[in-house]
């Protein structure tokens, strides 16, 4: 039954994806509204649209004689390097007001990044925030962008580079690049790129203590990324030099010996951070309790921590639980979802969250609590109750991660709200999905039951 409920979950989330697609501007009425230079569209949502070569062109056409435009999302299409070197061209043109531009699956490879770099150095272009993560750009490309981020009319101040197949050689450019005084990036995410390994991994943190780099965020989940390289991490933060507000460093193998240093340096005054993201890091009872000290520490400023997907237990969401009356604790999130937890552990933070009237946004989802513990702890969260299953499967999964407009690297669900009403039929969609698996009546009924939680219909 909890495979069941699995891919009843992926199903209910495919709907979702369907029913976002079914919003979004046709592609014509945006070429359409772009040529005309509609004055309220300042933000386009393409994704999912199937774009081609030919597409793009008509895009980069037309974003030459917009002025409006300042945010563009074309994820996951088939623009591939032709399509993005014709809307690398719109960007050197004075007409072009683009900030954001996210081309997150694309196929863009080396061709494709390279035409984009010759944008960034052109003085016309006004993009500060670019996504090219899972392109297949490699180290040739990983090189480019790094030649450009060198250049003083590069504007970037966000860039994605996850999922790219960067190796070291990449990553040296990159971090080259960091430590240049032309370089303004705030925030990198160059998560997943495993072949970077743990050299390369150490030489990006070492950049951070240099004073030119201008880093506040950095996500280098999914790396392989070890105890000797976190305890590194650990050193740079601590460094007065370093600049990091948010720190990404799930899905590694940092263990026991190397999530206490992160968190020990939280302590320090010279460390800054306020978002702290350990998700899948293989840790128990002596780190939650490492985490615990930190959070009733004077100097420690984080205001967001997902410890999820861990060895948490009762035992160790106690100690947590105990943090969070102390009067030095700033925590406004807190993930520990999908871990050990118990109606023990779960009624430690219900007793905490009563005697500190702590507002807090809590995810405890994926654990052993049972219904009556859950709906008391929502009463004493900011969390809206809708992101709660009654029976314990979960139906929307918030956790702390780079958020590059749009991009889904990583692991990212989708984000879900309540005013898009599907413009589908999700009733006729759910009962050819019911055909095709041959679900029984039990399994027909749950799957209607959490859909219906979903669409109302």
């Amino acid at each position: 039954m909890k495979n069941l409920k699995k891919i009843f979950l992926v199903i209910v989330n495919l709907l979702f994806s369907i029913s976002l697609s079914a919003n979004k501007m046709s592609f014509d009425e945006a070429i359409k509204r772009l040529t005309a230079n509609d004055p309220e569209l300042t933000e386009l949502d393409l994704s999912d649209k199937n774009i081609d070569v030919g597409g793009a062109c008509k895009i980069a056409e037309a974003l030459k004689i917009n002025k409006t435009l300042t945010k563009l999302n074309l994820c996951r299409n088939r623009i591939g390097g032709e399509g993005v070197a014709a809307i690398a061209e719109a960007l050197k043109n004075e007409n072009c007001k683009l900030e954001n531009l996210n081309l997150w699956v694309n196929d863009i490879g080396v061709e494709g990044t390279t035409a984009i770099t010759k944008a960034l150095i052109n003085k016309n272009c006004k993009l500060t925030e670019l996504n090219i993560g899972y392109n297949k750009i490699g180290n040739e490309g990983a090189v480019a962008i790094a030649e450009a981020l060198m250049d003083e009319n590069c504007k970037l101040t966000k860039l994605n580079l996850s999922l790219n197949r960067i190796k070291f050689k990449g990553a040296v450019a990159i971090i080259k690049a960091l430590k240049n005084e032309n370089c303004k990036l705030t925030e990198l995410d160059i998560s997943d790129n495993r072949k970077i390994k743990h050299y390369g991994v150490e030489m990006i943190v070492r950049a951070l203590e240099n004073k030119n780099c201008k880093l506040t965020g950095l996500n280098i989940s999914g790396n392989k990324i070890g105890i000797e390289e976190a305890v590194v991490i650990a050193g740079a933060l601590k460094n007065e030099n370093c600049k990091l507000t948010k720190l990404y460093i799930g899905f590694c193998h940092i263990g026991a010996r190397g999530a206490a240093a992160i968190v020990e340096a939280l302590k320090d005054d010279n460390c800054k951070l306020m978002e702290l993201f350990l998700r899948h890091n293989f840790f128990g009872v002596g780190e939650a309790a490492v985490v615990a000290e930190a959070l009733k520490d004077e100097n420690c400023k984080l205001t967001k921590l997902d410890i999820s997907r861990n060895r948490i237990g009762d035992k160790e969401v106690a100690l947590v639980a105990e943090a969070l009356k102390d009067e030095n604790c700033k925590l406004m999130e807190l993930d520990i979802s999908h871990n050990k937890i118990g109606n023990v552990g779960a009624r430690a933070i219900a007793q905490a969250l009563k005697e500190s009237e702590t507002r807090i946004e809590l995810n405890l989802l994926g654990n052993g609590i049972s219904d009556e513990i859950i709906k008391e702890i929502s009463g004493y969260t900011e969390r809206n109750k809708r992101d709660y299953d009654p029976a314990g499967i979960l139906l929307r999964e918030d956790f702390l991660d780079f958020d590059f407009n749009g991009s889904e690297s990583g692991n990212n669900w989708p984000v879900y709200e309540n005013e898009i009403k599907p413009q589908l039929n999700v009733e006729e969609i759910l009962k050819q999905v019911i055909n095709y698996l041959n679900l029984d009546e039990k399994q027909t009924n749950y799957l209607l039951k959490y859909t219906n939680k979903r669409y109302k219909f």
